[in-house]
């Protein structure tokens, strides 16, 4: 063991919740609010995993939103001292889709009107064939944009979830015509790469089966961003397979509702058919009470949140009126107030 991981290994153990994380056996849900050490806790407790439960040639899978944060896992393992382990998956939802899903078992089913080979569309062509929705359908980008298309085909997933979030009937339209022409041109998108997985997922034993006895732990980052289609995922292995779950998450952090992606699918998790036990991490390690106390303020929550570390230090607010657009609101922070505490 080295240094580095020495010292993150000791600082886990002396909190309570983050020791417990840690040490967990079976379904585990981490609420992780902001600097409470949830990077430490998730690559940790992979490295536990693989040296104390995986028997090789068992893996583990690790499912990130996005390639930066499967990269920013990765070189904290590496700085841990992971050696590499031939079927660990570290990556996106959709790359895990693909690798792990798609590849080795969409050609053995047709009930659906994936095309084979797969090839998935440019931003070019998804571009083309929206439009080309719109034409069909008579409604235009006024009537809709593709964001809220692409909204409506995560959410349009069936399944266990029981949360309920409302449907926008023209989205809902383009979506139908968008899919039909995108598939008659061979091609999928990346919404349809996480779209069919889940369906495979759901009602194929021998895909679930073959999950499973690769990856016996399942290991999420960033749960709350991850959004219907993955947590449906999730909840079926959860109900039909053996494999275990720990999702790591802030509902207070989720940037992705705008695709689909809501809180309440991780507040759903943590209490699901008490299959699964609920952490929250209450140590804030980055920030003094005083900036704490003001996050909560402004979320309209309050959380419990505790500063770590920096007990001794007053906060300082300033306050800053930018009466203007969203985005010169972005250039007036990055290009004037950044600059002044930097």
């Amino acid at each position: 063991m080295n240094d580095y991981r020495k010292i993150k290994l000791n600082q886990i153990l002396s909190d309570p919740q983050q020791s417990k994380a840690y040490f967990s056996k079976g379904n585990t849900t981490v609420i992780a609010g902001p600097g409470s050490g949830k990077t430490s806790i998730l690559t940790l407790k992979i490295l536990k995993l693989l040296e104390n439960d995986i028997i090789e040639p068992q893996g583990i899978g690790c499912i990130t939103y996005s390639r930066e944060a499967a990269r920013e896992i990765r070189d904290r393992l590496q700085l841990l001292g992971y050696k590499p382990h031939g079927n660990s998956f570290f990556g996106t939802v959709h790359s895990f889709c693909i690798a792990e899903v798609l590849v080795p078992f969409a050609k053995l089913y047709n009930y659906f009107d994936l095309p084979l080979p797969i090839k998935i569309a440019s931003n070019k062509d998804r571009n083309n064939v929206f439009r080309e929705s719109l034409r069909e359908l008579r409604f235009d980008t006024n009537d809709v944009n593709m964001t809220e298309m692409n909204r409506e085909r995560k959410i349009g997933i069936i399944g266990q979830s029981q949360i309920e979030i409302p449907s926008y009937d023209i989205a809902l339209q383009v979506a139908a015509k968008y899919e039909e022409i995108l598939h008659n041109k061979g091609l999928i998108d990346f919404d349809d790469i996480v779209n069919y997985s889940t369906i495979l997922i759901q009602n194929e034993e021998f895909v679930r089966k073959c999950i499973e006895a690769k990856f016996p732990w399942l290991l999420i980052d960033e749960y709350q961003d991850l959004g219907k289609p993955l947590h449906e995922i999730v909840l079926t292995l959860l109900i039909k397979t053996k494999i275990r779950i720990f999702a790591v998450g802030d509902p207070d952090q989720f940037i992705y509702g705008f695709q689909g992606a809501v809180p309440a699918y991780l507040e759903e998790l943590s209490s699901f058919n008490n299959k699964i036990n609920k952490i929250v991490l209450l140590q804030n390690y980055r920030s003094n009470q005083e900036i704490i106390n003001a996050s909560e303020i402004v979320l309209e929550q309050n959380r419990g949140y505790k500063a770590g570390t920096r007990q001794k230090e007053r906060a300082e607010f300033k306050f800053h009126v930018c009466e203007a657009e969203m985005s010169e609101q972005f250039l007036y922070l990055t290009d004037t107030l950044i600059p002044q505490f930097t």
